[in-house]
C-alpha cells in the first residue's frame, strides 16, 4: 500500500509530498536501494524512476518483520 501527502510550509517556504509504504508479507529480500519511481502506459515493465537511494548498508526483511518506507520529495521556494 502506497499512501501520499502533500505539504505546504509556509514558514520555512518548503513545499514536499511524502509518500509511505508498508509491507507486512511473510516474503523476504535484501535491500541495498529504495526507490521510487512510475511504469509508463504502453511500456514493458521498466520502471523510471523519480528517486533512487543508496543505503549505507544492505539490510534484509525476514518473514516475520514489518517494514515502512517513507520517501519525501521537497523543494523550497521564495
Amino acid at each position: 500500500m502506497l499512501r501520499a501527502v502533500g505539504c505546504l510550509d509556509t514558514t520555512n517556504l518548503v513545499a514536499y509530498v511524502r509518500y509511505t509504504a508498508q509491507d507486512n508479507s511473510s516474503n523476504t529480500y535484501t535491500i541495498a536501494y529504495l526507490g521510487l519511481g512510475y511504469i509508463s502506459p504502453g511500456t514493458p515493465a521498466s520502471p523510471a524512476y523519480w528517486i533512487r537511494y543508496g543505503l549505507a548498508s544492505s539490510v534484509t526483511k525476514g518473514a516475520t518483520d514489518y517494514y515502512y518506507y517513507i520517501y519525501t520529495i521537497g523543494y523550497q521556494y521564495q
